[in-house]
């Protein structure tokens, strides 16, 4: 089976569908924004700059472990928690990040790249991880769901949720929407790079830019220099 594809149009489109493809808080469907629409959809430990034969991603995730706990002390104890915050501070991981807020996804589909054509997955996960299984060598697993706790101001704020993918080269298999007849489990919105800076500016009104999801001094770093474009353009306009 292959992913259903739809073009947005506009941002009154884009609303429309989102009217469709809805989270019910986090049971029904889940959104991740692509600020390339040709990139694969896989995590960052999948792609071929961070790839490791094996299970050797796991062993550097562990060996990441050992060290981190001299930056935090307070680091879970849980393995998958800790697998959560390696993920949001860069690290290149098995987990792949996806949202349940789908305004959050068209932010980082179209805050970069702003000549590309991006793209937004809607995904449909009915299988999630069993937390108690904490060798993650021993796991086979293809875009299954995990919910994190509040681990993080980040996690909460982004509404964060991830996909599993061991090993990491794999991407979601689709399969039928369990709730939609005839209708996979996967939806690609190809968002044209001159609908980015409209979408931008429409999920800023709604709240949702670099300052309520980076809450931190780089996030409002990055929120002023995209106003400071605006407001260049606007004076170069002019």
């Amino acid at each position: 089976m292959t992913p259903k594809h739809l073009t947005v149009g506009s941002v009154d489109h884009i609303h429309q569908i989102f009217r469709a493809y809805r989270s019910h808080g986090r049971t029904g469907w889940w959104f991740r924004g692509q600020a390339d629409s040709s990139w694969p959809l896989l995590p960052k430990a999948g792609r071929s700059e961070f790839h490791l034969p094996g299970d050797r991603s796991i062993k550097r995730f562990n060996t990441w472990c050992k060290q981190a706990i001299a930056y935090d002390q307070n680091l879970p104890d849980n393995t998958w928690e800790r697998l959560a915050v390696a993920q949001h501070f860069g690290l290149a991981t098995c987990l792949l990040d996806w949202t349940v807020n789908p305004l959050v996804a068209v932010y980082f589909a179209c805050f970069e790249h702003q000549d590309t054509e991006a793209a937004v997955y809607c995904f449909d996960p009915k299988t999630f991880v069993n937390e108690n299984v904490l060798d993650l060598e021993e796991l086979k697993c293809n875009g299954i769901g995990f919910i994190p706790r509040a681990i993080s101001q980040r996690v909460i704020n982004q509404r964060a949720v991830f996909t599993v993918h061991l090993p990491p080269t794999e991407e979601i298999k689709v399969q039928a929407s369990p709730v939609l007849t005839d209708h996979p489990n996967l939806v690609k919105l190809s968002i044209p790079s001159t609908l980015k800076a409209d979408l931008l500016k429409m999920t800023s009104d709604y709240g949702i830019d670099s300052v309520t999801l980076f809450p931190d001094l780089e996030g409002l770093s990055k929120h002023f220099n995209w106003e400071t474009k605006l407001m260049s353009a606007r004076k170069t306009a002019a």
